[in-house]
């Protein structure tokens, strides 16, 4: 699955470039397909690649992305430490760094009650959204991401509580 991936990645970033593509590989083999839509920003926006496997990082460093990574601070931390070296070994010394960045959802509301009211809902969306292409293909979920925003929240994943008690620095997200 992972080659597919990588493949499919091949196929839009080349597509960026706009004209027409042309591409010849295993899974996708696409002939003369016209790109009419272009980039406002040049040569393309920022892109950025979400993983939380430390061995993923050496992909986007090659292929000079932002990497984003969803679960702990200490999980998150080793992808930025192997992004952060991948991009050293592949990057000329006047290239900019790629950004690195931590998921997580926040909500904040007048009182704690409303926002968990709110936060609850939210990251059950969230978390179908995520999964629902995986689910009717009948490809595995990620492993690690929790099933409520409860067990996310208690995880550290989540915060939710209003502008007063909301502080970010607390490893518990209840008041």
């Amino acid at each position: 699955m992972e080659d597919r991936y990588n493949e499919a990645s091949a196929v839009l970033l080349k597509a960026r470039a706009g004209g027409t593509l042309d591409f010849d590989g295993v899974h996708f083999n696409l002939n003369d397909v016209p790109i009419v839509l272009s980039t406002f920003q040049k040569p393309h926006p920022p892109l950025w690649y979400g993983t939380n496997q430390p061995a993923a990082a050496r992909w986007a460093a090659e292929n000079r992305m932002n990497i984003v990574s969803y679960g702990s601070a200490v999980a998150t931390r080793a992808v930025a430490d192997q992004h952060r070296k991948f991009c050293a070994e592949v990057a000329a010394p006047e290239e900019a760094q790629p950004k690195r960045g931590i998921v997580r959802q926040i909500v904040v509301a007048p009182t704690f009650r409303e926002a968990c009211a709110l936060a609850k809902p939210a990251y059950e969306r969230w978390y179908h959204t995520l999964n629902d292409l995986r689910d009717r293909t009948g490809i595995p979920r990620p492993p690690g991401i929790p099933l409520s925003f409860d067990e996310a929240a208690d995880l550290g994943l989540c915060f939710a509580g209003s502008a007063a008690t909301c502080n970010l620095n607390l490893v518990s997200w209840r008041p």
